[in-house]
């Protein structure tokens, strides 16, 4: 199956804060080196891409390669930027989009809530990036209400959601 198993989201080694913290240093070295050898400046984002897929961290070198795509096109117009991330993003769902393609024809008996799946995973993050292409660079108004709102709702989610599996398995 080129490599890929369906892992539940209870056995990531590494969860999503493992994965920003690699992609945050490799943008880092990448900068430093940068200045050197463009090449050379690379080697870290590869790296990290290397470690998040051995590492098991969540998102694995997708998340990285989404990342560090993020970072470089931060200053191209959007215009250009469309076209580039069409190829990436499905660069960064091939393992997804090969194993849906591998289920169908063998003839899956989930099939349809696999390709539902895989179209969700694919598309989605279409939308998400799209939406980025229009922040224009400047903080929005938000109350203090909804402000310190949200920082109480994250913690307080996670442990509804930890207290939930906790009772499910």
């Amino acid at each position: 199956m080129y490599g890929m198993e369906l892992t539940p989201f209870y056995e990531v080694s590494l969860n999503i804060l493992f994965t920003l913290g690699t992609a945050l240093l490799s943008l880092y070295f990448f900068e430093r080196l940068r200045v050197k050898n463009v090449v050379l400046a690379l080697s870290p984002v590869g790296l990290a891409a290397v470690l998040a897929h051995f590492l098991h961290m969540e998102g694995s070198e997708a998340y990285i390669l989404i990342i560090f795509m993020f970072y470089i096109l931060r200053n191209v117009p959007n215009s250009k930027k469309i076209i580039i991330w069409i190829p990436i993003l499905l660069l960064a769902r091939w393992k997804l989009i090969l194993f849906t393609i591998e289920a169908f024809s063998n003839g899956s008996t989930n099939s349809i809530n696999l390709l539902l799946n895989t179209l969700l995973n694919t598309l989605g993050p279409y939308l998400g990036v799209f939406i980025t292409f229009f922040y224009n660079g400047e903080k929005g108004k938000i109350s203090k209400a909804l402000q310190y709102g949200m920082y109480w709702f994250y913690p307080a989610h996670l442990l509804l959601l930890a207290v939930i599996g906790f009772l499910y398995y």
